[in-house]
C-alpha cells in the first residue's frame, strides 16, 4: 500500500500488516497476544489459545492453552474471546 500522511509525507509499498485503522481496526482482525478460540485443524472443534503471530495474509499462528501450536490458521476459523 502507498500511504499519504497528514503531514504531507508519503511512503510507498507499506506491508498490510504494518497498517491499522485509526479506530484500532475492525472487529474481524486480530493482533498478536489476542485471546481467541480457534477451530483446530478445521475439524469443527474450537479450543482456547492466543494469537502468537500475524502472518499479514489473513492467517495467524495460534498458541493453544493446552500447549499445542498451529500455523497459518485462516481468520475465518478464529473467534475472539472477551477480555
Amino acid at each position: 500500500y502507498d500511504i499519504a500522511y497528514d503531514d504531507g509525507e508519503r511512503e510507498l509499498r507499506v506491508a498490510k500488516r504494518l497498517i491499522r485503522k485509526l479506530d484500532g481496526g475492525s472487529s474481524d482482525s486480530f493482533r498478536e497476544g489476542d485471546k481467541v478460540e480457534a477451530d483446530y485443524r478445521g475439524r469443527g472443534k474450537f479450543y482456547k489459545g492466543k494469537i502468537s503471530r500475524d502472518r499479514g495474509d489473513d492467517t495467524y499462528d495460534i498458541a493453544y492453552d493446552d500447549g499445542e501450536r498451529e500455523m497459518r490458521v485462516s481468520k475465518r476459523l478464529i473467534r475472539k474471546l472477551d477480555g
